[in-house]
């Protein structure tokens, strides 16, 4: 498995804007709901006994009522000088302010019952050693507005998980928790207290979040299976590692601990790249084959990418970017501006099998020189900001697998 470097872009100011400090051309791989918190399921790790149940299927459902449960997935937030120097500006005497970047995406988020990013910073409760160039560091008021735009909890495996050492990943973990966010990723299990899945519960349905990423350090020089030494155990979260039945083995784990529903976010591919890598489409056909998981929601190429469906699961290679500093003024793509929120209803029968029914889209697109300010994009009507060419780029981008996902446009 690999996830790779955008290859041959004439990058400007690299050191400002990238997300990964491998070098170009190189290889590398509002919700409603009520949130339960990650470390009451200390059952996570245990393997269950049972056969593969249907990805249609818990095994807790049967005694349910019929209902149905959308869950909304957006793409990645990280910040970097620009949008910190921003966030500082908006917030004057009170700090820094990050509810102006992120606020107008809330009538996308909030038709989640359950809303989910992609958080790829750590956070710091001091806003010192902050995130320059390719290294993230964010203030602790982005969770704050993370929570205000309507997101329940984020995934944070990724290549910019390590970039404040464990002191980074402990104060991320306990300024989400502190914020009412979920968080799933990695955590060092010594504490008993197992870092994913992340559990939600939404209109009876109890929802299950695991995260995986081809690396958790981005100076770890290109290897997808090494660790710090300090930190071991970031490699139960390397899926380069345990490989799809490492996967699925923590999805039936999961489902054992009594969840209806298990999403895994996934952060691979190549960065910059508008389709899926055939690796991962190979490893997202052996997770859907096994029934275990309902839906792959994937990161990291920081353009969107088309979705599959494999057997009952539904899988979304990439959802851009949906706050970043990227874009044209570093010689990314126009598109590195553009994302997308996903919304995708589940829906249990009386039988008590739960089928992914359908996904709808809706593009968004950052404002990078006015104040870095996130908007939801509509076919028409679009805020006079937005770049007019958003929603066409990111409909074509997202229907290029076909429509395998029952997509349609949200507006």
């Amino acid at each position: 498995m690999r996830a790779r470097a955008g290859a041959g872009l004439a990058i400007v100011g690299l050191a400002l804007a990238s997300c990964s400090g491998t070098p170009s051309g190189t290889s590398t791989p509002g919700s409603s709901s009520t949130v339960t918190s990650a470390a009451s399921s200390s059952s996570s790790s245990q393997t269950s006994s049972s056969t593969t149940a249907s990805s249609t299927t818990s095994s807790t459902t049967a005694a349910k009522p019929v209902g149905s449960v959308t869950i909304m997935a957006g793409g990645d937030i990280f910040t970097n000088e620009g949008l910190i120097a921003q966030a500082k500006a908006d917030g004057g005497s009170n700090g820094y302010d990050f509810m102006p970047q992120l606020i107008g995406l809330k009538p996308l988020v909030t038709k989640g019952d359950v809303a989910i990013c992609q958080l790829e910073t750590p956070l710091t409760q001091t806003n010192t050693n902050l995130g320059h160039g390719i290294v993230h560091n964010s203030p602790h008021q982005l969770a704050p507005a993370i929570k205000a735009t309507g997101y329940d909890g984020c995934s944070f495996s990724n290549n910019h998980t390590f970039d404040n050492g464990l002191t980074g990943m402990v104060q991320t973990r306990a300024i989400m928790g502190a914020n009412g966010l979920q968080l799933a990723g990695p955590q060092d299990s010594s504490d008993g207290k197992p870092g994913q899945p992340a559990w939600y519960d939404a209109d009876g349905f109890k929802i299950a979040q695991l995260s995986y990423s081809y690396t958790l350090d981005n100076f770890a020089e290109g290897s997808q299976t090494g660790t710090p030494a300090a930190a071991p155990f970031l490699k139960k979260n390397l899926f380069s590692v345990i490989g799809a039945q490492g996967i699925i083995a923590d999805a039936k784990a999961a489902r054992a601990a009594g969840a209806d529903i298990v999403v895994v976010s996934m952060h691979w591919g190549t960065q910059f790249k508008f389709t899926p890598d055939a690796d991962d489409i190979a490893l997202a056909q052996q997770i859907g084959q096994s029934g275990a998981v309902n839906w792959i929601i994937g990161n990291h190429p920081h353009v969107v990418q088309g979705c599959d469906k494999i057997g009952a699961m539904f899988v979304n290679y990439g959802l851009g970017n949906e706050l970043s500093d990227q874009g044209t003024q570093f010689g990314y793509p126009v598109q590195t501006q553009d994302g997308i929120g996903v919304v995708v209803t589940f829906e249990r029968a009386a039988d008590g099998t739960i089928t992914a029914t359908k996904e709808r889209y809706q593009p968004t697109w950052v404002d990078r020189l006015h104040g870095y300010r996130a908007y939801v994009v509509p076919e028409s009507g679009a805020p006079a900001a937005v770049d007019p060419g958003s929603w066409a780029r990111t409909s074509k981008l997202i229907t290029s697998r076909g429509n395998g996902c029952n997509l349609s446009a949200i507006s």
